[in-house]
Parts: structure tokens; C-alpha cells; sequence
């Protein structure tokens, strides 16, 4: 008996995933997921739906979007494309600065919209007051440009 062969699909024109050469991509950086759609928050509608570190290297953030696109595809209704900006900074010896800048930029990110990213579990507790090694300026223009 001759058995079936199994049928291969892709989409040749809308690839899933792709990567772009950025001088902004380092071993340690902060990155933010953002949507092609707005999502609704406590106090205004923003892009962003995550912001995270690469505590592991620069494989990160690919799987990180991976994981928050399906998961975003799934129930953020209208979603179709998630983006990835990486932010990158001049270290300084002993501090961890990916670390801080990640929660200097959820405090900001809280303060503004009343609530942390969409898919963000830890940060709810970071306030404005404890930032120092960035100017909060700074930080709500990088917030107001991808919002």
C-alpha cells in the first residue's frame, strides 16, 4: 500500500520573522516589542507591549519575540506585525547598566500609561523617583516615539 507524502506550505511573500543588521545590537542591551496595532492601558493607548534585557546574550531578544508575537497573535485582537527596538548605552564599570536602564524605562513607562507593558510580569513596583544614570527626558521621548 502506498502511503501518502505529507504537503509542505510557506508564505514565499510575508516571512515570519526577520532580522536586520543594527549597529544597535550589543551582547547587553534593553529592547522594546512593539506592535503594529494599539493596545489600551490605564491611561492611554501605546504600541508597546514588552520591554526587556538580553541577560543572556544576543540570542534573546529573537526568542523573546518569538514567544510574545504568538502569544500576541493570539489574543491581542488586529495584531499582525510585533517589532523589535533595540536600545543600546555607553557602560560603566561595575554596573549593570542593561539592568537599570530596562527598569528606569518600565517606571516611565508606568508612569505614563498607569500600568506596565502588556506582557511584562515584574516592574509594577519601580517608580520615576529612583531613576538616576538616565535623563528621564530621555527615557519619555524613546517612550512617546514608539507609543
Amino acid at each position: 500500500m502506498k502511503s501518502r507524502k505529507t504537503n509542505v506550505r510557506f508564505d514565499p511573500v510575508n516571512p515570519a520573522m526577520t532580522l536586520s543588521k543594527s549597529r544597535y545590537w550589543a551582547r547587553h542591551m534593553v529592547y522594546i516589542l512593539r506592535a503594529d496595532k494599539s493596545i489600551q492601558y490605564k491611561e492611554g493607548r501605546s504600541r508597546i507591549v514588552y520591554i526587556g534585557e538580553t541577560r543572556r546574550g544576543t540570542r534573546r531578544p529573537a526568542g523573546s519575540v518569538a514567544s510574545k508575537a504568538m502569544k500576541a497573535f493570539g489574543k491581542l485582537r488586529g495584531v499582525k506585525k510585533i517589532d523589535v527596538h533595540p536600545l543600546t548605552f555607553r557602560g560603566t564599570q561595575r554596573v549593570k547598566t542593561w539592568e537599570v536602564l530596562e527598569r528606569d524605562l518600565l517606571a516611565t513607562f508606568r508612569e505614563k500609561y498607569g500600568e506596565i507593558p502588556t506582557y511584562n510580569k515584574i516592574g509594577g513596583g519601580f517608580t520615576v523617583e529612583n531613576i538616576s544614570r538616565f535623563r528621564k527626558k530621555r527615557l519619555i521621548s524613546i517612550i512617546d516615539h514608539l507609543r
